[in-house]
């Protein structure tokens, strides 16, 4: 989190990272929707396991996995729902 800065979070499961040179995208199923979130460089975010086991992201489709984010809201228009600072991946339901 940088200074300044107020977080939103919100609970789904991964379902895809998009892996492009403009830049990379986390979708996040959550409440029927698919919410688009810009990812940054790792090392700007901070990643928890509560859940047991390894869990690792690549590019492209994902194995559902439970996961809290949290972000930062991009303005009212944007495609995206904001800008990732912390995920928190849960135990499988």
């Amino acid at each position: 989190m940088r200074k300044g800065e107020n977080l939103v979070h919100v609970d789904g499961k991964v379902i895809n990272v998009v892996c492009a040179a403009s830049g990379n995208q986390l979708q996040l199923l959550s409440g029927g929707q698919t919410l688009n979130f810009a990812l940054p460089d790792p090392r700007a975010v901070e990643f928890v396991q509560s859940a047991g086991g390894a869990f690792e992201m690549h590019c492209g489709p994902q194995k559902p996995q439970p996961m809290q984010v949290e972000y930062v809201p991009a303005p009212a228009g944007s495609v995206i729902a904001g800008s990732v600072r912390r995920i928190e991946l849960q135990a499988a339901q």
